[in-house]
């Protein structure tokens, strides 16, 4: 099943109990904020990925994402993994 709504989706992905949500929203003519989840449905443990999209140019875009893993030893997305981010620049020709 997939749920779509404008700027959104909720995915259950079949072969594994997890969740998946994703919501990106323009707040000014270059820039939009956007974040993900992935929630794991077995151990209750998730994955949140805000995220920052600068469109520079045209064609070229500038995108900083950042993970926060939120769950208890030995879960699918414990904490022990360790938070962290990063920036990335897309060329488009």
């Amino acid at each position: 099943y997939c749920f779509h709504f404008p700027g959104s989706y909720i995915i259950p992905l079949p072969k594994h109990p997890n969740l998946k949500a994703h919501q990106q929203y323009p707040v000014a003519g270059l820039i939009s904020i956007g974040s993900s989840m992935i929630f794991s449905v077995s151990d209750k443990s998730a994955a949140i990925v805000p995220t920052i999209n600068y469109y520079m140019f045209e064609n070229v875009d500038l995108t900083l994402m950042l993970n926060f893993y939120i769950g208890d030893e030995g879960k699918v997305f414990s904490s022990t993994l360790g938070n962290g981010g990063f920036i990335r620049a897309q060329v488009y020709f």
